[in-house]
């Protein structure tokens, strides 16, 4: 009896080689979730698996295996070259690629974590490599709050009291409790762990989380403020899910931008 076989769309996550001549890939498929499966001969000359680079969306055709799927088909959907033709544009890609392997799950559908995943490597490919690391900045702050982390910037996450528009001066810093899940007032401040950051980085952190990836292009954001935004998402990713990002120390370190 033939296996049962069936059709999705994702984005190539991860690419693992199996044996002498074959890949695990891992996907972020339509509904939200992951899938790993096998390319058989992926690694032999003339194989498809120029069809599954990283960082590509594809269609693809599947047969559901007793370990692991097996891939049969694939066909390009967006193969989002450019990421892979430059190194600001890999090196922030490998970053959003590797988050999204650690909160994805085999079976657990999220929806409108593809559609954001999908539009974001589609416009890091379309976009200047000086904007990648605003992008990525604002991928993570995004897919943080779709798993149910979102960061409050604007207003005391104890008291509600508006916090940036008190703040309106560029050099003002303002208190910032990741435990707690948010900034908080100066009256606040006192009653929880705090560490202070620069006003102008948290405004950015702000504008990232609430604007589209359109919106985002349109601003130059500069390299020590984007690096900045960064630092705050590793300590919210690491307080509150517990996840490291090898991909993301290597953006600090690399001295690429």
């Amino acid at each position: 009896m033939a296996s049962p076989t069936y059709r999705c769309q994702g984005i190539v996550l991860k690419k693992t080689k199996l044996g002498e001549s074959d890949l695990i890939l891992t996907l972020l498929i339509e509904d939200g979730s992951q899938v790993r499966a096998v390319a058989k001969g992926a690694r032999k000359p003339g194989s498809f698996a120029a069809r599954l680079e990283l960082y590509s969306c594809v269609d693809l055709l599947i047969v559901e295996g007793k370990s692991l799927d097996i891939i049969k088909e694939v066909r390009i959907v967006a193969s989002n070259e450019h990421i892979r033709t430059s190194l600001e544009r890999t090196t922030c890609a490998s970053v959003m690629a590797e988050f999204l392997d650690k909160v994805t799950q085999v079976g657990l559908e999220h929806d409108r974590l593809y559609a954001l995943s999908n539009k974001a490597f589609q416009t890091l490919g379309e976009t200047a490599p000086e904007q990648a690391p605003a992008l990525m900045d604002a991928h993570l702050l995004k897919t943080i709050a779709l798993c149910g982390f979102k960061p409050t910037f604007d207003r005391c996450v104890l008291c509600g009291e508006a916090v940036l528009a008190n703040h309106a001066n560029l050099s003002d810093i303002v208190s910032l409790a990741v435990l707690e899940g948010g900034v908080v007032c100066d009256s606040c401040t006192f009653e929880v762990e705090s560490v202070q950051v620069a006003q102008t980085t948290i405004s950015w952190c702000h504008f990232l989380l609430m604007s589209t990836f359109e919106q985002i292009i349109d601003v130059t954001l500069s390299r020590d403020e984007s690096f900045a935004v960064a630092r705050v998402c590793q300590d919210w990713i690491m307080t509150h899910m517990g996840i490291k990002l090898k991909a993301l120390n290597f953006f600090f370190t690399a001295q690429i931008f």
